[in-house]
């Protein structure tokens, strides 16, 4: 059997943990749909997760309220735009995600190489300008 779908939702998962995770995560070539939400591995944690991203056919990602901000959006971008297939679904509410980090994934879902049909940005700090 091939494991299609992990969630690690609130497992307390630090940046160093995604990092481990990170690592094994490269080694699965059927994970489908991935939920790390609501853990604290922040921006260094989400660019360990980043470098794998780009590795697995991803249809669904979730990482609502992991805290990290626009650091770790604009490498959360570069890696969306380096998935082949592109992820469908993204979740990446309630972070300290700014207007700036959010315009990044903003302009990969615009993007000719993607195909994303849902991003959720609620609960992120878009001001005035979101």
């Amino acid at each position: 059997t091939s494991l299609t779908y992990l969630s690690l939702a609130a497992t307390r998962i630090t940046a160093e943990q995604g990092t481990s995770i990170s690592a094994g995560l490269r080694r699965n070539r059927y994970l489908r749909s991935l939920d790390l939400s609501e853990n604290a591995f922040g921006d260094e944690g989400l660019a360990a997760f980043a470098e794998s991203i780009n590795l697995l056919d991803m249809a669904s990602l979730t990482l609502s309220r992991s805290q990290w901000g626009d650091k770790g959006g604009v490498q959360l971008a570069k890696a969306l735009l380096a998935c082949k297939p592109p992820v469908r679904k993204l979740d990446v509410s309630n972070n300290a995600l700014s207007y700036t980090g959010a315009l990044e994934i903003a302009q990969v879902a615009a993007g000719s190489n993607t195909v994303l049909s849902e991003l959720n940005l609620s609960g992120c700090h878009l001001g005035a300008l979101g």
